[in-house]
C-alpha cells in the first residue's frame, strides 16, 4: 500500500510561517485563504512526522501505539469551542500523542508532541488519571514503587524538564498529611515535559534524533505508569 505522505525531510518553513500566520489571524476567514498551505505544508508533513516518530519510539517502547493520520496521533486542528471562553475557532500549534495501552485516551500514558510558531513542547505522562488510574497511582506511590518515580523525577527535573498535571490543594485525607511523597499524592495527572525554541535541526531529518533524546529520557516516568497505572 503506498504511503498518503512523503518521507519526513524536516519540517518546512511554510509550516511555521502558517503556525505563525494562524495565531496572529485565528479565524475562519484567513484559514480558509489559507487553506492550501495547511493542505500542503502541515498535514502531509505532520503524517510523516508521525510515522517517523512512531517508528522511532518503538525502540524505547515497543507497545507504544501510533496512528499517522488526522484523529488518530494527529489533534484536529479544530478547537472544541462548545464549553470554552476562548472561542478562537483554531489551535495555532501542531498537537500529536502517541499512546500506550490498548485504547487511545489522555487518560493513559504516553508521549505528547507539540510544534508551536517559535517552540516545541515534548513530554510524556498521563494527563488526566480516570477514576481507577488515580486509584492504581494513589496505592502505588504509597508503596516501595513511589520513590522510583520520585526518582526519576527528580532526575528529570535536573535536566530541565518541569512536571505538570492538575493537582488537589491538599494530600488525599486517606494519607498522612506529612507523606513524605504528598506533593506526589495530590495530582490528579501527571507528566513531565520540555519546552525549547526552534533548533536548527527543526528543518532536517535530524530533529527525529533531537526529540528521541528526550523521550528516552522521559520513558522511565511513562515506563512506571506502565507498570504501575495502566490496567492489564
Amino acid at each position: 500500500m503506498l504511503s498518503d505522505h512523503p518521507e519526513f525531510e524536516g519540517f518546512p518553513k511554510q509550516t511555521i510561517k502558517f503556525l505563525k500566520g494562524l495565531r496572529k489571524n485565528n479565524n475562519k476567514e484567513w484559514f480558509t485563504k489559507h487553506r492550501a498551505a495547511y493542505d500542503e505544508y502541515y498535514v502531509p508533513v505532520a503524517k510523516a512526522f508521525a510515522a517517523e516518530m512512531g517508528t522511532a519510539l518503538k525502540k524505547i517502547s515497543p507497545d507504544v501505539n501510533c496512528e499517522p493520520r488526522v484523529g488518530g496521533s494527529l489533534f484536529r486542528i479544530n478547537r472544541d469551542i462548545r464549553f470554552s471562553k476562548d472561542k478562537t475557532p483554531y489551535k495555532p500549534h501542531m498537537d500529536m500523542w502517541f499512546w500506550e495501552g490498548g485504547t487511545k485516551s489522555m487518560e493513559t500514558t504516553g508521549f505528547f508532541f507539540r510544534l508551536a510558531g517559535t517552540h516545541v513542547i515534548r513530554g510524556a505522562g498521563i494527563h488526566c488519571f480516570s477514576k481507577e488510574g488515580r486509584s492504581r497511582f494513589l496505592d502505588a506511590v504509597d508503596s516501595t514503587e513511589g520513590s522510583k518515580l520520585a526518582r526519576a523525577i527528580a532526575k528529570l527535573e535536573k535536566s530541565g524538564f518541569v512536571v505538570g498535571g492538575d493537582k488537589l490543594k491538599r494530600v488525599p485525607r486517606e494519607y498522612d498529611a506529612d507523606h513524605e511523597l504528598g506533593e506526589l499524592l495530590k495530582h490528579k495527572g501527571l507528566h513531565v515535559s520540555r519546552e525549547i525554541p526552534h533548533s536548527g535541526d527543526l528543518h532536517s531529518k535530524k530533529f527525529i534524533v533531537e526529540c528521541v533524546k528526550d523521550y528516552r529520557a522521559m520513558w522511565p516516568v511513562s515506563r512506571w505508569f506502565v507498570e504501575n497505572v495502566l490496567l492489564p
